[in-house]
Protein backbone atom coordinates (compact mmCIF):
# COMPACT_ATOMS: atom_id res chain seq x y z
CA UNK A 1 0.00 0.00 0.00
CA UNK A 2 2.19 3.45 -1.43
CA UNK A 3 0.37 5.64 1.14
CA UNK A 4 0.19 3.85 4.33
CA UNK A 5 3.19 1.14 3.66
CA UNK A 6 3.15 -2.84 4.98
CA UNK A 7 1.00 -3.64 8.02
CA UNK A 8 4.07 -5.92 8.99
CA UNK A 9 7.79 -5.32 9.20
CA UNK A 10 9.82 -6.13 6.03
CA UNK A 11 13.80 -7.51 7.06
CA UNK A 12 16.55 -7.91 4.67
CA UNK A 13 15.60 -7.32 1.26
CA UNK A 14 17.95 -7.79 -1.63
CA UNK A 15 17.89 -5.99 -4.59
CA UNK A 16 18.93 -7.01 -7.74
CA UNK A 17 21.84 -6.44 -10.09
CA UNK A 18 20.74 -3.49 -12.02
CA UNK A 19 18.88 -1.54 -8.40
CA UNK A 20 15.62 -1.48 -10.52
CA UNK A 21 13.55 -3.99 -8.15
CA UNK A 22 14.02 -5.19 -4.73
CA UNK A 23 12.83 -8.61 -3.54
CA UNK A 24 12.17 -9.08 0.44
CA UNK A 25 9.83 -11.22 3.04
CA UNK A 26 7.23 -10.15 5.13
CA UNK A 27 3.97 -11.25 6.19
CA UNK A 28 2.18 -8.12 5.19
CA UNK A 29 -1.33 -8.55 3.99
CA UNK A 30 -1.90 -5.51 2.33
CA UNK A 31 0.65 -5.22 -0.36
CA UNK A 32 -1.16 -6.84 -3.57
CA UNK A 33 -5.02 -6.89 -4.31
CA UNK A 34 -6.79 -9.60 -5.62
CA UNK A 35 -4.82 -12.16 -3.18
CA UNK A 36 -6.49 -14.48 -0.65
CA UNK A 37 -4.06 -14.77 2.80
CA UNK A 38 -4.31 -16.50 5.76
CA UNK A 39 -3.49 -20.33 4.38
CA UNK A 40 0.05 -19.80 5.39
CA UNK A 41 -0.71 -19.25 8.90
CA UNK A 42 0.71 -16.05 9.47
CA UNK A 43 4.17 -17.02 7.88
CA UNK A 44 5.42 -14.42 5.58
CA UNK A 45 5.68 -14.35 1.55
CA UNK A 46 7.79 -13.04 -0.64
CA UNK A 47 7.84 -10.03 -2.79
CA UNK A 48 9.50 -7.95 -5.71
CA UNK A 49 8.85 -4.42 -5.81
CA UNK A 50 9.68 -2.70 -9.39
CA UNK A 51 11.05 0.77 -8.02
CA UNK A 52 10.42 2.30 -11.46
CA UNK A 53 6.68 1.32 -12.38
CA UNK A 54 6.37 1.18 -7.99
CA UNK A 55 4.42 -2.19 -8.40
CA UNK A 56 4.56 -4.77 -6.15
CA UNK A 57 4.15 -8.51 -6.89
CA UNK A 58 4.37 -11.57 -4.67
CA UNK A 59 6.41 -13.98 -5.82
CA UNK A 60 4.91 -16.69 -3.99
CA UNK A 61 1.92 -16.75 -5.22
CA UNK A 62 -0.71 -20.07 -6.12
CA UNK A 63 -0.47 -21.63 -9.38
CA UNK A 64 -3.80 -19.73 -9.99
CA UNK A 65 -2.75 -16.40 -8.82
CA UNK A 66 -5.48 -15.82 -6.42
CA UNK A 67 -3.94 -17.05 -3.35
CA UNK A 68 -0.54 -17.28 -1.43
CA UNK A 69 1.49 -20.63 -1.17
CA UNK A 70 0.21 -22.93 1.30
CA UNK A 71 2.94 -24.45 3.20
CA UNK A 72 3.59 -25.59 6.82
CA UNK A 73 7.13 -24.13 6.68
CA UNK A 74 6.44 -21.11 4.96
CA UNK A 75 8.97 -19.60 2.81
CA UNK A 76 12.83 -20.42 3.31
CA UNK A 77 14.34 -17.09 4.09
CA UNK A 78 17.22 -17.45 1.50
CA UNK A 79 16.10 -16.25 -1.76
CA UNK A 80 18.16 -14.75 -4.72
CA UNK A 81 17.26 -12.52 -7.73
CA UNK A 82 18.42 -12.03 -11.33
CA UNK A 83 20.57 -9.41 -12.41
CA UNK A 84 17.08 -7.65 -14.08
CA UNK A 85 14.91 -8.51 -11.70
CA UNK A 86 13.16 -10.99 -14.21
CA UNK A 87 14.11 -14.34 -12.50
CA UNK A 88 13.27 -14.59 -8.37
CA UNK A 89 14.84 -18.28 -6.75
CA UNK A 90 13.47 -19.57 -3.40
CA UNK A 91 12.25 -22.77 -1.08
CA UNK A 92 9.00 -23.44 0.13
CA UNK A 93 6.96 -26.88 0.76
CA UNK A 94 4.43 -24.85 -0.31
CA UNK A 95 2.18 -27.25 -2.73
CA UNK A 96 0.04 -24.52 -4.63
CA UNK A 97 2.67 -22.91 -6.05
CA UNK A 98 3.89 -24.98 -9.44
CA UNK A 99 1.68 -28.15 -9.61
CA UNK A 100 1.23 -30.80 -5.95
CA UNK A 101 2.78 -33.46 -7.45
CA UNK A 102 5.85 -32.04 -7.63
CA UNK A 103 6.30 -31.91 -3.69
CA UNK A 104 4.96 -35.02 -2.09
CA UNK A 105 7.80 -34.98 0.83
CA UNK A 106 6.76 -32.29 2.88
CA UNK A 107 9.97 -30.31 2.76
CA UNK A 108 11.26 -27.87 0.98
CA UNK A 109 11.90 -27.26 -2.69
CA UNK A 110 12.89 -25.05 -4.69
CA UNK A 111 11.65 -23.01 -7.29
CA UNK A 112 12.24 -19.84 -9.48
CA UNK A 113 9.17 -17.43 -10.29
CA UNK A 114 9.49 -15.61 -13.78
CA UNK A 115 8.24 -12.29 -12.81
CA UNK A 116 7.88 -11.00 -16.85
CA UNK A 117 5.57 -14.12 -17.55
CA UNK A 118 4.19 -14.58 -14.51
CA UNK A 119 4.81 -18.32 -13.97
CA UNK A 120 6.99 -20.71 -11.28
CA UNK A 121 8.75 -23.27 -12.38
CA UNK A 122 10.46 -26.00 -10.04
CA UNK A 123 14.24 -26.30 -9.75
CA UNK A 124 14.71 -29.34 -7.53
CA UNK A 125 12.26 -32.15 -9.27
CA UNK A 126 13.84 -35.72 -9.49
CA UNK A 127 15.26 -37.42 -12.21
CA UNK A 128 12.82 -38.63 -14.02
CA UNK A 129 10.74 -35.38 -13.97
CA UNK A 130 7.55 -36.98 -12.14
CA UNK A 131 8.36 -35.80 -8.74
CA UNK A 132 10.25 -33.33 -6.49
CA UNK A 133 13.40 -33.89 -4.26
CA UNK A 134 12.63 -36.58 -1.11
CA UNK A 135 14.91 -34.13 0.73
CA UNK A 136 14.89 -30.59 2.14
CA UNK A 137 16.14 -28.76 -0.73
CA UNK A 138 17.12 -25.17 -0.15
CA UNK A 139 19.56 -22.48 -1.32
CA UNK A 140 22.45 -20.96 0.59
CA UNK A 141 22.14 -18.00 2.90
CA UNK A 142 23.48 -14.87 1.80
CA UNK A 143 24.60 -16.16 -1.86
CA UNK A 144 23.86 -15.75 -4.94
CA UNK A 145 21.94 -18.78 -6.32
CA UNK A 146 21.11 -17.68 -9.78
CA UNK A 147 23.06 -16.66 -12.51
CA UNK A 148 22.90 -12.93 -13.70
CA UNK A 149 20.73 -14.06 -16.81
CA UNK A 150 18.18 -16.79 -15.06
CA UNK A 151 19.36 -19.60 -16.96
CA UNK A 152 20.99 -21.43 -13.71
CA UNK A 153 19.95 -21.63 -10.28
CA UNK A 154 22.16 -23.39 -7.71
CA UNK A 155 20.92 -25.30 -4.16
CA UNK A 156 21.90 -28.00 -2.04
CA UNK A 157 20.02 -30.81 -1.01
CA UNK A 158 20.31 -34.20 0.91
CA UNK A 159 17.92 -35.94 -1.24
CA UNK A 160 18.81 -39.02 -3.25
CA UNK A 161 16.55 -38.79 -6.51
CA UNK A 162 18.20 -35.72 -8.31
CA UNK A 163 20.48 -37.06 -10.61
CA UNK A 164 21.40 -40.73 -11.79
CA UNK A 165 24.84 -40.01 -10.41
CA UNK A 166 26.65 -42.78 -7.99
CA UNK A 167 25.75 -43.30 -4.47
CA UNK A 168 24.65 -40.04 -2.66
CA UNK A 169 24.58 -39.36 1.14
CA UNK A 170 24.79 -36.25 3.55
CA UNK A 171 23.97 -32.86 1.54
CA UNK A 172 25.29 -32.11 -1.77
CA UNK A 173 25.66 -28.83 -4.07
CA UNK A 174 23.16 -29.32 -7.01
CA UNK A 175 23.42 -26.93 -10.38
CA UNK A 176 19.39 -26.69 -12.61
CA UNK A 177 20.05 -25.49 -16.46
CA UNK A 178 16.59 -24.02 -16.38
CA UNK A 179 16.98 -23.89 -20.08
CA UNK A 180 17.76 -27.56 -21.08
CA UNK A 181 16.25 -28.96 -17.96
CA UNK A 182 19.05 -30.79 -16.61
CA UNK A 183 20.34 -31.13 -12.89
CA UNK A 184 24.09 -32.12 -12.54
CA UNK A 185 25.93 -32.84 -8.59
CA UNK A 186 28.35 -30.13 -9.16
CA UNK A 187 29.74 -31.78 -5.13
CA UNK A 188 31.08 -35.41 -6.83
CA UNK A 189 34.07 -36.68 -5.82
CA UNK A 190 36.53 -38.94 -8.03
CA UNK A 191 33.95 -41.83 -8.27
CA UNK A 192 31.15 -39.80 -9.41
CA UNK A 193 29.10 -40.09 -5.99
CA UNK A 194 29.07 -37.92 -2.99
CA UNK A 195 29.31 -37.91 0.78
CA UNK A 196 29.60 -35.52 3.49
CA UNK A 197 28.53 -32.18 3.34
CA UNK A 198 28.86 -29.74 0.62
CA UNK A 199 27.15 -26.14 1.28
CA UNK A 200 27.35 -22.86 0.98
CA UNK A 201 27.25 -22.57 -2.79
CA UNK A 202 27.39 -19.75 -4.70
CA UNK A 203 27.17 -18.89 -8.54
CA UNK A 204 29.37 -16.08 -10.48
CA UNK A 205 27.37 -14.12 -11.99
CA UNK A 206 28.05 -14.53 -15.98
CA UNK A 207 27.24 -18.21 -14.67
CA UNK A 208 30.35 -20.25 -15.47
CA UNK A 209 31.72 -21.05 -11.98
CA UNK A 210 30.30 -22.42 -9.22
CA UNK A 211 32.23 -22.13 -4.91
CA UNK A 212 31.36 -24.24 -2.47
CA UNK A 213 32.21 -25.61 0.58
CA UNK A 214 32.74 -29.71 1.50
CA UNK A 215 34.21 -31.17 4.70
CA UNK A 216 34.74 -34.11 2.45
CA UNK A 217 37.46 -35.25 0.07
CA UNK A 218 36.31 -34.69 -3.78
CA UNK A 219 39.66 -34.95 -5.31
CA UNK A 220 42.86 -36.75 -4.63
CA UNK A 221 44.97 -33.95 -3.98
CA UNK A 222 42.42 -33.21 -0.42
CA UNK A 223 43.29 -35.30 2.36
CA UNK A 224 43.34 -32.83 5.26
CA UNK A 225 39.99 -33.79 6.35
CA UNK A 226 38.98 -30.14 6.85
CA UNK A 227 36.37 -27.54 5.22
CA UNK A 228 37.94 -26.79 2.02
CA UNK A 229 36.68 -24.48 -0.78
CA UNK A 230 35.96 -26.22 -4.35
CA UNK A 231 35.41 -24.01 -7.71
CA UNK A 232 33.23 -25.93 -10.51
CA UNK A 233 33.90 -24.94 -14.01
CA UNK A 234 30.81 -25.39 -15.95
CA UNK A 235 32.12 -24.78 -18.97
CA UNK A 236 34.94 -27.10 -18.73
CA UNK A 237 33.06 -29.71 -16.66
CA UNK A 238 35.69 -29.46 -14.48
CA UNK A 239 36.19 -29.27 -10.58
CA UNK A 240 39.18 -27.63 -8.78
CA UNK A 241 40.78 -27.41 -5.22
CA UNK A 242 41.22 -23.45 -4.56
CA UNK A 243 42.09 -23.86 -0.84
CA UNK A 244 45.39 -25.74 -1.92
CA UNK A 245 48.55 -25.44 -0.31
CA UNK A 246 51.34 -23.84 -1.70
CA UNK A 247 52.63 -27.32 -3.13
CA UNK A 248 49.29 -27.54 -4.54
CA UNK A 249 49.08 -31.48 -2.94
CA UNK A 250 46.85 -31.15 -0.04
CA UNK A 251 44.24 -28.61 1.09
CA UNK A 252 45.36 -25.56 3.50
CA UNK A 253 45.98 -26.21 6.79
CA UNK A 254 42.83 -24.70 7.98
CA UNK A 255 39.37 -24.27 7.58
CA UNK A 256 38.52 -22.10 4.52
CA UNK A 257 35.96 -19.16 3.71
CA UNK A 258 35.02 -17.37 0.52
CA UNK A 259 33.83 -14.90 -1.66
CA UNK A 260 33.13 -15.29 -5.57
CA UNK A 261 34.07 -12.28 -7.71
CA UNK A 262 31.24 -11.77 -11.22
CA UNK A 263 33.16 -14.10 -13.45
CA UNK A 264 33.97 -16.33 -10.80
CA UNK A 265 38.04 -15.57 -11.10
CA UNK A 266 38.39 -13.47 -7.61
CA UNK A 267 36.96 -13.07 -4.74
Amino acid sequence: DDVTGANREVPSPVFSADSRHVAFMTNASNLVTGITFGASLGRPNLYVRDLTTEITSLVSVSQDGTTDGHGSLGIDPNFSISADGRFVAFATNADNIAGQKYNIFAAHEVFVRDMQRGVTFQVSINKDGTGGANGDSQLSAGRQSISADGRYVIFNSPSTNLTSAGAVSGRNVYLRDMFNGITTLLSANTSGGASGTSSGEVISSDGRHVAFMANVKLLNSDNNGMNDLYLYDLQAHSLSLVSANTAATNGGNGDSGFTIGPDGQNG
